[in-house]
């Protein structure tokens, strides 16, 4: 993983995996001024594929963005590498992307190759690369439930049989119509420049007026 989230770390652990945490050395520096600080590092990657064999490794996992290290954006150059190395030794690379939106937003303004490309289509370069991509539909879409997706057929039969037992059948999926809907709409949603800027901007906003917010606040806790 370029680096993991409590509950996906505490799956592999349970069901006796180890997790590697490949981030590059940037991403766990605070003081760093690296405009992808999520990024992968290529290097050891490689190296720990060498080290445990590409038939000891489920799969390469980079999650968008690394929620518990400040939600650190990959770009989308770092991805295509990635991806590269997963199609040399054959490995499946899985996305989280609960928190897509932010990564999206980072890729299009600080990313020179796209900044004319629209959110939707840095989405669909992202997907291109990747075998499945998984979600909180709670985080990505603002609505209930969760999304695993692939285009491989293979993958996806094997996966459905594992749905029957925690989900239900693949013709109803344990969600109703209403929910379904909601999903869409926030799905389309996320596709929305004015949409997915909102946190950054909101973060910046803390940033440069902290000073003024806790002043603020004092005023209104004050007795």
């Amino acid at each position: 993983m370029n680096f993991h989230f409590t509950t996906t770390k505490a799956h592999v652990v349970i069901n006796g995996g180890i997790v590697e945490q490949l981030i590059i050395d940037e991403g766990l520096v605070p003081q760093s001024n690296c405009p992808f600080k999520g990024n992968m590092d290529i290097k050891k990657l490689e190296e720990c594929i060498q080290k445990y064999g590409p038939e000891k490794i489920s799969f390469v996992r980079m999650e968008a963005s690394t929620n518990l290290v400040g939600g650190q954006p990959f770009s989308l150059q770092n991805l295509k590498e990635v991806s590269a190395v997963c199609k040399k030794y054959k490995i499946l690379l899985v996305m989280d992307a609960s928190l897509l939106t932010d990564n999206l937003y980072y890729i299009k303004v600080r990313e020179e190759s796209c900044k004319k490309m629209s959110i939707a289509e840095i989405t669909r370069a992202m997907s291109d690369e990747i075998d499945i991509i998984y979600f909180s539909v709670r985080k990505l879409g603002c609505a209930r439930g969760g999304a695993i997706v692939t285009n491989n057929h293979e993958l996806f039969r094997e996966m459905q049989q594992i749905g029957v037992l925690y989900e239900g059948f693949i013709t109803y999926g344990g969600m109703s119509i209403k929910e379904i809907e909601a999903i869409n709409v926030g799905l389309q949603e996320s596709m929305d420049y004015e949409m997915v800027n909102q946190n950054p901007i909101f973060i910046e906003f803390l940033e440069f007026n902290n000073s003024f917010i806790i002043i603020i606040f004092c005023l209104f806790t004050v007795k």
